[in-house]
């Protein structure tokens, strides 16, 4: 996996499938707060043609809560092909805990650090 690290924030590219075969590469920042797999933007869902599964009701960072729409799709993630659920925002797409279950995410925080995701299976 390729990342970016700074000291606010670390990203990584990852491929995400629609259930019709579409796909594209993500920028998506790792938030350790966020408990569910993956966002993305409107826009990104619908170039995807994501399905919608429901709602769910979400914690946002600001303690508001706020009913999102989730859609299921297909992650590339560790060389794998996994689903995924996806809940719509509007900001920038966030990779949450649940997606990273079964990996030990390790982050140096210091200028040029190094970012590591590796498999505990």
């Amino acid at each position: 996996m390729r990342a970016v690290v700074d000291c606010i924030e670390v990203a990584l590219r990852l491929r995400i499938s629609g259930p019709k075969g579409e796909s594209d590469e993500f920028a998506a920042i790792v938030d350790t707060g966020y408990t569910g797999d993956l966002t993305l933007r409107c826009e990104d869902i619908e170039r995807l043609g994501l399905i919608p599964l429901g709602f769910r009701t979400a914690i946002l960072a600001d303690g508001q809560h706020s009913v999102l729409r989730m859609f299921e799709a297909t992650a590339n993630w560790d060389g794998n092909d996994r689903p995924v659920r996806v809940l719509e925002s509007q900001g920038t797409s966030l990779i949450g805990m649940s997606l990273l279950r079964g990996f030990r995410l390790t982050i140096d925080i210091v200028e040029d650090g190094r970012f590591r995701i590796e498999s505990l299976m």
